[in-house]
């Protein structure tokens, strides 16, 4: 995982996303992961994770 260009960590984790109601998703994780918490948002290249008591975690795919 990199931040700007920066390499922050460098693990495999196994995960399943699975629907908890009609709008809602939440990943299964092989082992916790801190970056991956919250409400999670879709949009085009990106995933937000929304932690409503942290700091928010923003993903866009890189090619």
């Amino acid at each position: 995982m990199f931040e700007n260009t920066t390499l922050l960590t460098q693990e495999t984790w196994n995960w399943k996303l699975k629907q908890v109601d009609k709008n809602a998703w939440k990943l299964d994780l092989s082992q916790p992961v801190g970056y991956l918490y919250g409400h999670i948002l879709l949009c085009d290249n990106e995933v937000l994770f929304n932690n409503r008591d942290g700091c928010d975690n923003l993903f866009r795919k890189s090619n």
